[in-house]
């Protein structure tokens, strides 16, 4: 994880492990240091000392690991006071999910991304090193630091983030005031990032930017779009303005979007009739649709559960299986068991999902019907 430094005449210098019963787990990299949480929840920190989040330096000046003798065992562990779940190291700050799921950082704070209601730097990770409160019965599930902003989903799968905000929004709160400076920032006064009600599934904070994917599995992302980060098909900033949040923040074009008045050709469900691959017709292309995206595998289905959402997998079953769910009376359960009703689909150009695409093969129907099945 760091060699040290190199001697002068060639060879190399022998691996420095953060310690020989160290087993790391997890590496976050900051822009000038990088921490390693081991099997036991312990956390090592080392490169650039000042600004950075190394938490244990008691020098203005220099780095940690570049030179011999200072990684391994000499290297050491911070305290944060109970075992660690998960690290994040920003630009020069660094977060930790502690057992307890409270949250701790250290590091630079001049934009309030320590989330302490002050913007004094804490470089040390000590007794007095105070957690930074979300609200009232808030647990942190995870965590992601950024360009000087920080952003946590909380059990609720809702997502906060504070720190700096100027100019751009990174904090998605469709304004562009610094949060985590004052005492009345953080805690219940810190309101959640609006996601239109979807709930977020994982986070990511780059410089000046951030990014999340949600339960329907699309990426949504805010913050500064000068060089196309945010992947919506222009270079205008997001997030600065509240308009632009919540049901208007667009999702990360990621899949190739159907050709405006294009139809659906066909849907069939591999050789059998109960089980197989699901599939579908589209321009004259057929394909695997409502996979994962990492295997074949992935899209074989039952006929009753057949596709989490029609060519994406967050979404609501098709069909419910009347043998685990016995609020299914009989009449139901034989749809539960019909055939798969997909043709006639006609898509506008703009959909995410084949699902909202107009249904043009019987009564439109839209959403969920009460028997549980869905045809659009």
């Amino acid at each position: 994880m760091s060699r040290g430094s190199l001697p002068a005449h060639g060879g190399s210098a022998p691996l420095r492990r953060p310690r020989t019963d160290f087993h790391a787990v997890q590496l976050t990299t900051g822009i000038r240091h990088t921490c390693a949480l081991s099997s036991q929840g312990k956390v090592k920190c080392w490169a650039l000392v000042r600004p950075s989040g190394l938490g244990f330096v008691d020098r203005n000046s220099g780095s940690v690991g570049n030179s011999p003798n200072e990684m391994g065992d000499q290297l050491p562990f911070l305290d944060l006071g109970l075992e660690v779940l998960q690290i994040s190291a920003g630009d020069s700050h660094t977060c930790a999910v502690l057992a307890d799921r409270s949250l701790k950082c250290w590091g630079r704070n001049w934009e309030g991304q320590l989330g302490q209601g002050h913007g004094s730097v804490r470089p040390f990770v000590d007794a007095n090193l105070p957690k930074t409160l979300l609200g009232s019965g808030v647990s942190v599930m995870k965590i992601t630091a950024g360009g000087w902003h920080t952003c946590a989903i909380l059990q609720d799968e809702t997502l906060k983030c504070w720190g700096r905000n100027l100019p751009n929004g990174r904090l998605g709160q469709g304004a562009v005031e610094i949060l985590g400076k004052k005492p009345e920032d953080m805690g219940d006064g810190l309101p959640t990032v609006d996601m239109n009600n979807l709930r977020v599934r994982e986070v990511h904070a780059g410089l000046r930017h951030t990014c999340a994917r949600l339960e329907d599995d699309s990426a949504r992302c805010w913050g500064l779009n000068s060089d196309g980060q945010l992947g919506v098909g222009h270079t205008e900033t997001v997030g600065d303005e509240l308009v632009e949040m919540g049901a208007a923040l667009a999702p990360t074009e990621l899949f190739a979007r159907a050709k405006p008045g294009a139809s659906l050709e066909g849907l069939s469900v591999g050789e059998g009739s109960s089980e197989g691959w699901l599939l579908l017709q589209h321009n004259g292309s057929l394909g695997l649709v409502c996979d994962d995206g990492f295997t074949d595998a992935a899209a074989q289905v039952v006929r009753w559960v057949a596709c989490r959402d029609v060519g994406m997998a967050g979404g609501r079953a098709l069909f419910r299986d009347p043998a685990s769910d016995p609020s299914l009376d009989g009449a139901v359960a034989a749809l539960a068991e019909s055939e798969i009703l997909a043709d006639s689909l006609v898509c506008e150009g703009t959909e995410i999902f084949l699902r909202d695409c107009a249904f043009q093969g019987g009564p439109d129907r839209t959403g969920e019907e009460p028997e549980g099945r869905e045809d659009d």
